[in-house]
């Protein structure tokens, strides 16, 4: 069953920090699972599958080192356990022919990392549309 959590996965230090304030802010999350690269967010998964407390929503940034956002979107959307998180790309990258990769990997959206903190509050505001 889809709990009232939020996952951030970024390697950015300050990026995490941001947008959990952020999602903090808006009171959007019961709980923020954070992971800083994608082994660690597929890690976190499998835990949280294990508990039957698997987040809600994902914010994934693409960048990551070891493997790469879109892997970790692909395994999501390909997991049978996983299937129900709605995952956004959050990523800086504006190319078109990426936002198309990962729609088509499942993206529910791709949103490009705002300039400013008041910027990524209304855009994390848009995550109301996915929770209960």
């Amino acid at each position: 069953m889809p709990s009232h959590s939020i996952m951030l996965v970024d390697d950015e230090p300050a990026n995490r920090e941001l947008a959990s304030l952020a999602l903090a802010d808006l009171g959007l999350a019961d709980s923020i699972l954070v992971a800083g690269n994608g082994e660690e967010a597929i890690d976190i998964l499998h835990r949280q599958l294990s508990l039957a407390a698997s987040p809600a929503v994902m914010l994934l940034d693409l960048d990551l080192p070891g493997r790469h956002g879109r892997e970790v979107l692909a395994y999501s959307a390909n997991h049978p356990g996983l299937k129900h998180i709605i995952i956004v790309i959050l990523t800086t990258d504006e190319d078109p022919a990426e936002r198309e990769r990962c729609v088509a990997l499942g993206a529910a959206a791709y949103w490009i990392k705002p300039n400013s903190y008041d910027e990524l509050v209304l855009l994390l505001g848009g995550l109301r549309r996915w929770l209960p």
